[in-house]
């Protein structure tokens, strides 16, 4: 089942969205962004970070367009891991979107999925390093780039390296270490260092939603240290090695943890809701389940997102509900 896919931004989607109106094509990058490596054009100009398009620049397939910090066009080669990731996800209709909230001119937002994003507080992060030995592990680790960023015009294949969860005080933390020297002014005012590790935090992930161009894309620059393939580009995103990690590691650490699994029927063309149930969905009832928990959502209780079953009229909604893991009509 195809439930939706991860890419990178169209230039159209950036510069004739209503999204670009409202807030421009510049973006801040998270502090895990920019440890993992994301860098600007200048170090002075503080109204964002560089982040990679889909498009390729005068069809060269040695490199691709980018959107600079100052939220103009830039090109940079795809080897190249100083820019950063906006996801943008596509979807039918704002009903499959989980609680989208209205800001302005059809551009709704919303949270989907969890993510290490800035860094704990100091005193969280003091905590935290003395007692590390000793902290919670939490299921499941994020994944990453081992690739050192001052490698980033080499041909090196992506070479990942895992980070584990630690539970405390009610939430989850991942110490990560910086493999770049772009010196990016972190959150606390503090610059990245090379070889550093820092504490940082997982949290749910906000997103801007065109209810015309029916795209979703992230309101930050949330991944770095990424580069597109060691082969060229030929603006096929899916058989390229930053595809790849969107579509598979990416997407399992933002998508994960759902606790309840329903399912409701939106469409208008089966007789009847218990027959459509009995003849497309309880025979599939077990691999529907263990390929739902692959790709769950990690949300707030009693929040809501919906998707389609391939070829049918059914819509499957997770819930995330305290102890469950129950279906439903």
């Amino acid at each position: 089942m195809k439930f939706f896919s991860l890419s990178l931004p169209t230039m159209g989607q950036i510069y004739e969205s209503k999204i670009y109106k409202l807030f421009g094509s510049s973006a801040q990058a998270t502090d895990t962004a920019k440890i993992l490596g994301v860098g600007t054009l200048d170090n002075n100009n503080d109204k964002g970070c560089v982040y990679r398009t889909g498009s390729i620049s005068y069809k060269s397939q040695s490199s691709t367009v980018c959107i600079g910090n100052n939220g103009e066009a830039c090109y940079f080669s795809i080897k190249s891991r100083v820019p950063g990731i906006r996801p943008v996800i596509k979807f039918k209709s704002l009903d499959y979107l989980p609680n989208p909230a209205p800001i302005k001119n059809g551009v709704y937002t919303f949270t989907l999925g969890n993510f290490i994003t800035n860094l704990a507080e100091p005193e969280i992060a003091k905590e935290l390093s003395e007692r590390e030995n000793d902290l919670e592990i939490v299921d499941g680790a994020y994944e990453f780039d081992s690739v050192d960023v001052q490698n980033r015009e080499t041909f090196q294949f992506y070479d990942p390296r895992f980070f584990v969860h630690f539970s405390y005080k009610g939430n989850t933390y991942v110490n990560i270490e910086c493999l770049s020297n772009h010196n990016a002014v972190l959150s606390n005012g503090e610059q990245t260092e090379y070889g550093k590790s820092y504490w940082v935090k997982e949290e749910p992930v906000v997103w801007l939603a065109d209810s015309k161009l029916n795209f979703a894309i992230t309101r930050d620059i949330i991944l770095g240290g990424l580069y597109l393939d060691s082969k060229k580009y030929t603006g096929n995103l899916s058989v390229t090695e930053l595809g790849h990690y969107l579509t598979n590691q990416f997407e399992s650490n933002l998508l994960y943890n759902c606790d309840e699994i329903s399912f409701k029927n939106p469409g208008q063309f089966i007789k009847t809701e218990r027959e459509a149930f009995s003849n497309e969905i309880e025979p599939n009832i077990e691999a529907i389940s263990e390929s739902l928990k692959k790709y769950s959502t990690y949300m707030e209780y009693g929040k809501s997102i919906n998707f389609d079953i391939a070829d049918s009229d059914w819509q499957i909604s997770l819930t995330k509900k305290p102890g469950s893991t129950s279906f439903d009509r």
